[in-house]
């Protein structure tokens, strides 16, 4: 009789181990799904700040319309917004954001124009009228009026077109181009 009370017992034991085998092989066959799924996931982030006028997102390789024409914007005011007072301070926050292929071009450039704002007391305002983004190339080009004033009296007022280019790499958006493509002078 214990004979056979041992039988069944581990006859018992036996199916109770085989089951809880199988259902670890398969919990850890689902752990292994679930992070190639979490691995080769797309994730994207929506932001929504309080200072800027539009909702936007990033992904892992790409950006929204939206945020090119936020960042373009950005660039825009800290570009060609520029007081005698201010270029120095300006440009230091617009060059934390170049990517470093165009850095040392773009910080020469930058700082002629600020030594020449500096002895004309030369100071710009951009105001933006037509924003255009190309989201697959990375790509904005940005109409406006580029109003001068010498020693504080407007001087000449000039409808401009320039061209932004990005590289998106890493959570980061780094300007690699800005030029100016087209003016009309308006005159004043």
């Amino acid at each position: 009789m214990k004979q056979r009370f041992y039988t069944l017992n581990l006859m018992k034991l036996l199916r109770q181990r085989d089951r809880l085998f199988w259902m670890s092989s398969l919990l850890g066959i689902s752990n292994v799904l679930l992070g190639l799924c979490l691995f080769f996931s797309s994730e994207r982030v929506v932001i929504v700040p309080a200072s800027l006028a539009k909702s936007f997102w990033v992904d892992r390789s790409r950006v929204s319309a939206e945020y090119l024409e936020e960042m373009a914007l950005f660039f825009a005011h800290h570009l060609l917004d520029v007081t005698p007072a201010s270029a120095h301070y300006q440009r230091e926050i617009v060059l934390r954001y170049t990517a470093p292929s165009y850095h040392n071009a773009l910080k020469k450039r930058l700082v002629e124009e600020e030594e020449h704002s500096r002895e004309g007391q030369i100071s710009t305002s951009f105001k933006p009228v037509q924003i255009k983004t190309d989201p697959e190339r990375l790509e904005v080009e940005l109409t406006g009026d580029l109003i001068s004033y010498v020693g504080g009296k407007s001087a000449t007022q000039q409808r401009e077109i320039y061209l932004l280019r990005f590289h998106y790499s890493q959570g980061r958006l780094l300007v690699t181009h800005f030029t100016l493509q087209k003016e009309t002078h308006h005159g004043s």
